[in-house]
């Protein structure tokens, strides 16, 4: 497989998690702030939610490993390990901060930041449950 098979492989698996992301954020919207966004909004919501998260993540990563490379002498896979788990919860909070300034209300205006909190750790959650339900249906096929 060449590399323009590994940037079509990776632009289709980007386009598809946008699309669960997006149906995701439809529903949990739904149960949470008891109104369903367009599917324009819901797309726009998450396609720049995660475009931004991902930024953040490649800046700042970068940042640590072009400033700071002093920073992993030691006890490197303990700091990187801190590094990413940083980074998810920083990654987790730009998302949210994108979804309460994109999501509106029907009547027009956002949903602010808490409720946009809310409706992302729920997303997370279905993420975890889905992901374990996948996990148990290969552990049973193997």
């Amino acid at each position: 497989m060449g590399l323009i098979g590994i940037i079509v492989g990776n632009i289709f698996g980007f386009a598809v998690t946008v699309l669960v992301f997006t149906l995701l954020l439809k529903l949990t919207c739904w149960i949470v702030a008891r109104f369903s966004p367009s599917f324009g909004m819901a797309l726009k919501a998450s396609f720049l939610g995660m475009v931004a998260s991902a930024v953040v993540f490649v800046v700042v990563l970068l940042g640590t490993v072009f400033i700071g490379s002093g920073y992993f002498r030691d006890d490197y896979m303990l700091k990187a390990a801190f590094l990413f788990v940083a980074l998810m919860g920083i990654m987790f909070f730009v998302q949210t901060a994108v979804y309460a300034k994109i999501l509106k209300k029907p009547e027009g205006n956002s949903i602010g930041f808490l409720k946009a909190l809310l409706i992302n750790i729920v997303i997370y959650v279905f993420l975890i449950v889905i992901s374990g339900l996948f996990s148990l249906i290969g552990l049973s096929l193997s």
